[in-house]
């Protein structure tokens, strides 16, 4: 049986260490060199199957290379989707094939443990003496909280249109909508909820309108909502230090509506008093340090919590919350909210330079990085 590959085909014309040198955006002759390399170290007859994402239509700026993709598109010889690396994971895995890409799939190892399993199946080039040569990829394994925080970081991207690590000063601002719509009137002083990008701008999720920066958030974290069920998410949004929020089911000024993303998931948000519970990000009696803490605000049908201890043991059962009693929590931890509603921490940090502004809403202002905490390795995040 003779080798085969599957091509990452958005990944190598953008490549811009491949001749054209330096041009960055999408040359489709750059395919050519990179299957005959593959052919040169593994036969002629090695064969190859290209699976590009959808927007490499738009990156292509040659019109003789826009024919020529539309061409191989028609002869059925470049397969396209949305988002093409699943696609292409997919069938490397089903044939036992190998990869050629230099994307390490950080956030896809869960879905395909053949990755790391197989590290020799993963391919990519280098130019040498005017060659271009196949190499491994470097896949070496990664930790779960890596894995996590990479899916949360692609996740943000489909969600709001912001990659959190190119717009991490968006995400550290704090936004009011101008506008008459319901965030607007709930959240006159800021939104309580992330922005979405459209046209290149921070926007309102809720009616659309341009959002009017309101200064910096103070140190903040990523809470995430999920269905106890099958953990699957219903929503995100974040909490800044020292500005505790009471989340329930309906509009809360001081809050957050867990039921504005209900979609799917009415059953289980039923459970959810319209004040259920209220989360705080403390800072410590200096200003610094900072620990969660949860208060049942007298919820119908009870807040729990779930303690992370460790990946052998996995969580503990859920303890019930005394009704108005300060419960600390740590960041792999889980409180359940009527038995139906998971609250957790993300794996996602924001660090700030508190000695720049925040963004202006044009592009300017505060530079932040995220970063990977490993609080309680193992844990959910």
């Amino acid at each position: 049986m003779s080798a085969h590959a599957v091509i990452d085909l958005s990944n190598v014309c953008r490549a811009d260490d491949i001749p054209p040198l330096g041009v960055n955006w999408g040359v489709l002759d750059r395919i050519d060199l990179v299957e005959a390399a593959w052919r040169a170290e593994y036969g002629a007859d090695a064969g190859t199957t290209l699976v590009a994402d959808d927007s490499l239509k738009w990156v292509l700026r040659d019109p003789a290379d826009q024919d020529r993709y539309r061409r191989l598109i028609r002869q059925g010889r470049v397969a396209t989707a949305p988002n093409a690396d699943p696609v292409f994971l997919e069938i490397a895995q089903r044939r036992q094939c190998h990869v050629l890409s230099r994307d390490r799939f950080i956030d896809l190892r869960t879905d395909f443990p053949f990755i790391e399993a197989h590290p020799e199946r993963f391919l990519s080039w280098r130019m040498a003496d005017g060659r271009l040569r196949l190499r491994r990829s470097g896949i070496v394994p990664v930790t779960r909280r890596k894995v996590s925080s990479a899916q949360e970081d692609k996740e943000a991207k489909r969600n709001t249109g912001f990659d959190p690590r190119e717009h991490e000063k968006v995400l550290h601002t704090r936004w009011i909508c101008p506008g008459d719509c319901v965030h607007a009137q709930t959240w006159p002083d800021g939104l309580r909820v992330w922005p979405v990008k459209r046209s290149g701008v921070p926007t309102c999720p809720e009616c659309g309108s341009r959002l009017h920066a309101a200064g910096r958030r103070r140190p903040l974290r990523e809470i995430k909502v999920l269905r106890a069920l099958d953990e699957k998410e219903i929503m995100r949004f974040p909490l800044e230090a020292d500005a505790a929020l009471v989340l329930g089911r309906g509009a809360l000024s001081d809050g957050v509506n867990l039921a504005m993303s209900a979609a799917g998931f009415r059953a289980a948000l039923e459970q959810v008093s319209r004040q259920h519970v209220l989360i705080d990000l403390e800072t410590g009696p200096d200003g610094t340090g900072t620990r969660f803490v949860a208060v049942d605000l007298g919820s119908t049908n009870g807040t729990a919590l779930k303690r992370w201890r460790g990946i052998e043991h996995g969580f503990s059962g859920p303890v019930p919350l005394d009704p108005g009693a300060h419960q600390y929590f740590g960041e792999g931890d889980q409180l359940l909210l009527g038995g139906t509603i998971l609250i957790a921490v993300s794996g996602r940090r924001f660090v700030v330079d508190p000695q720049l502004p925040a963004d202006d809403g044009r592009g300017g202002g505060v530079t932040t990085t995220l970063s990977d905490g490993d609080p309680a390795a193992g844990a959910a995040s």
